[in-house]
């Protein structure tokens, strides 16, 4: 059985630390691919008021910048190594590490700056991060990095 903490991580009882997390990891990959339509996804998953510097920080590094920074190789020009940057692609580059099932629950958000379509994620290959056999991100990290956005994606 999971229990929320303080800040919507989950918390295992009963499980240790490592069932509890690959089991968040299945959970995540399993629903990154799945046709959920809106309203289908559990909205309780992730934190509720995530910023830049608690919450997607964490999951940016750990996830992101072992490709996506000026000290490693800055795959496709994109450079996630700070607020700034990440919070200039913010939509692009959640778009591509949530599965469709996040996007649909946060569809009003996900919209390309400047865009002209009124479909979220436009231009965007929903779930295509990190490529390849890495890890993808658990449904807990999907949620809070859709919900920063949704919230104006702040820093602290």
């Amino acid at each position: 059985m999971m229990k929320r903490g303080k800040r919507g991580s989950v918390l295992s009882q009963g499980l240790g630390g490592a069932a509890a997390l690959g089991g968040l990891v299945m959970l995540g990959v399993t629903l990154s691919g799945c046709a959920l339509g809106t309203g289908d996804l559990d909205t309780a998953w992730g934190v509720a008021d995530p910023t830049y510097v608690d919450d997607v920080a964490p999951i940016v590094e750990a996830h992101c910048t072992r490709c996506h920074s000026p000290a490693t190789r800055l795959a496709g020009g994109v450079d996630l190594s700070e607020y700034r940057s990440v919070r200039s692609a913010r939509v692009t580059s959640v778009c591509t590490a949530v599965g469709q099932a996040v996007v649909d629950e946060f569809a009003d958000h996900l919209h390309t700056l400047g865009g002209t379509s009124d479909r979220p994620c436009q231009g965007s290959t929903v779930g295509s991060m990190p490529p390849g056999a890495q890890p993808r991100l658990s449904l807990d990290q999907q949620m809070t990095l859709a919900r920063w956005v949704a919230q104006g994606a702040p820093e602290e």
